[in-house]
């Protein structure tokens, strides 16, 4: 599992962990497997039992369990934020290189290249097969699933970034979310809203995500030695000229600490 330094504007740097392959493929096999569910159910609550002439039932076959299937992963992963159930379920997500949140035309790329993908139409085929008992030929259809992810596993296995051929030119990795966190790892801070608290910067919303994260990074990063105060410094001055603030007469320290404080208290108050 490969490491991803990503940095912000503020030059932190914020770290990610890559999805283990075991873990993508296990993602993949889920997705199959609710695909698989879906294309039965269709098939034997709607297709069979709706009989709507031959032209019209071959049109719904197709647009039920062809079409359908073949667009449940860019649908997926755009409306869930860059999972699919079965990558939700594993704990992983796309992710843009550079740490953003990709853009819809990233994950129509990272889909149109996605050979595996293509294996959906092989679906109700192995389903076919396998209430048939025709094993022979099962495994042949098998083989042919494992031909089209192989060049993508291949290329993932030697990716310094577990990158397939997709991600490369989507510019997208997968990440591994699933990482066990407690409230001190995290920026979340408890504020009793109900108080009469005003925020002093209230122009830290502007900052991303991203960038509040690593400002938390750096608060609980103890700083031992000359270098590290001065870099904190520097990205006080940095933070101060982006949002045209200054620090109202508090050290570094506080002022950072003051930024985390407003950023929790505005947003829980939305």
């Amino acid at each position: 599992m490969a490491n991803i330094i990503i940095g912000t504007p503020f030059n932190i740097d914020l770290e990610f962990n890559t999805a283990s392959i075991a873990k993508r493929i296990a993602s993949v096999i889920l997705d199959m497997l609710i695909l698989m569910l879906y294309m039965l159910v269709v098939y034997k609550f709607v297709i069979v039992n709706f009989n709507m002439g031959a032209k019209m039932n071959e049109f719904i076959s197709m647009m039920s369990i062809s079409i359908l299937p073949f667009i449940y992963f860019p649908i997926s992963e755009i409306l869930l934020n860059g999972q699919t159930p079965g990558k939700r379920m594993l704990g992983v997500k796309v992710m843009d290189a550079e740490g953003k949140e990709p853009s819809i035309s990233q994950y129509l790329l990272r889909w149109l290249l996605g050979f595996g993908n293509y294996s959906v139409f092989l679906l109700p085929y192995i389903i076919g097969l396998t209430a048939a008992g025709m094993f022979p030929i099962l495994l042949y259809c098998l083989c042919i699933l494992g031909v089209f992810y192989f060049p993508d596993f291949l290329c993932s296995a030697i990716s310094s970034k577990s990158q397939r051929i997709a991600d490369f030119a989507a510019g997208t990795v997968v990440i591994d979310v699933k990482k066990k966190m407690n409230f001190a790892e995290t920026i979340y801070e408890e504020i009793n809203t109900l108080q009469n608290i005003e925020a002093k910067f209230p122009e830290v919303m502007r900052l991303s995500d991203k960038d509040i994260n690593g400002i938390h990074q750096l608060l609980n990063k103890k700083a031992s030695k000359k270098d590290d105060w001065e870099y904190q410094a520097m990205i006080v001055q940095k933070i101060c000229k982006a949002l045209n603030i200054t620090t109202q007469g508090l050290d570094d320290t506080t002022f950072l600490q003051q930024l985390l404080f407003d950023y929790n208290l505005l947003t829980q108050k939305k």
